[in-house]
C-alpha cells in the first residue's frame, strides 16, 4: 500500500488500498530524447494507460488533462509523476485508482475522483491490468524517438481540454487564459489567447473555465 503518495508540486496523493500504484525508471540513453523533451515521457506514459483502459471500457469515455492526469467518466482516476536529474535515470510514478472505492476516500475527493470498481461495481485484476499497461508502453517507447511528430495526434484523441477555455497557472503570478488547441512534439499546452498562441510548460495547475 502506498502510504505517502505526491503528485507535482506540493500536491498530495491518496491512494487507498486496492489501488495500483507503481514506479518505473527508464534508461535516459535508451529513451533517446534531448532533455528539453523528456517532459513528453509522462504525456507517452498517460497515452499507454489510456489506451489500456479504452480498451477495457469501451462504453466509457476515457480521457487525459494534461500534463499528468488520467480521467474516466469527467472524474480524476490516475495521475503521473515524472523525476528527473541533470545525469542519470528517468523516474515515472503512476497511480490508478482501481479496487479503492472513493467511497472510502476523503470528502475533498468525493465529486473529482474515480475508481475502476466505481465505475464497473466488480473488482479488477491489478496485475492483469500491470501487465497490459506495461506492454501499450513498451510499444509507446519504441515508437517515441522517431515519432514525434504524431505524439501531438495521437493525443488528441484522448484530450480532455481540447477546444475548451482553460487557465494553466504557472507559480503564483502567471495565470495564462486561452482555448486548448492541443499540445506540441515538444510535450507543451498549446492555447490560443486574446495576445495569440502560446505554448505552456511547466504549469503547477490547469482548470477548465467554460467550454466555447
Amino acid at each position: 500500500r502506498q502510504t505517502a503518495g505526491r503528485g507535482r508540486g506540493t500536491h498530495r496523493w491518496w491512494s487507498g488500498d486496492g489501488a495500483l500504484t507503481f514506479s518505473l525508471v527508464l534508461d535516459r540513453d535508451q529513451l533517446m530524447l534531448p532533455a528539453d523533451r523528456l517532459p513528453v515521457v509522462a504525456l507517452v506514459v498517460g497515452l499507454a494507460a489510456a489506451r489500456t483502459l479504452a480498451d477495457r471500457l469501451p462504453e466509457v469515455p476515457v480521457g487525459l488533462k494534461w500534463p499528468n492526469d488520467i480521467w474516466v467518466m469527467g472524474r480524476k482516476l490516475g495521475g503521473i509523476l515524472i523525476e528527473t536529474a541533470a545525469e542519470g535515470p528517468v523516474v515515472v510514478g503512476i497511480g490508478l485508482n482501481v479496487n479503492n472505492s472513493l467511497a472510502q476516500g476523503p470528502d475533498e475527493l468525493q465529486l473529482t475522483a474515480v475508481s475502476l470498481l466505481d465505475i464497473t461495481g466488480q473488482p479488477w485484476d491489478r496485475l492483469e491490468l500491470l501487465i497490459r499497461l506495461l506492454q501499450n508502453l513498451e510499444e509507446e517507447l519504441i515508437r517515441l524517438p522517431q515519432g514525434l511528430d504524431q505524439l501531438p495526434d495521437r493525443w488528441s484523441r484522448f484530450c480532455v481540454l481540447q477546444d475548451r477555455m482553460v487557465a494553466a497557472q504557472r507559480g503564483r503570478d502567471e495565470t495564462i487564459c486561452g482555448v486548448c488547441c492541443g499540445i506540441s512534439a515538444a510535450g507543451s499546452l498549446i492555447l490560443l489567447t486574446e495576445d495569440g498562441e502560446r505554448h505552456v510548460r511547466g504549469a503547477t495547475t490547469v482548470r477548465i473555465i467554460n467550454d466555447r
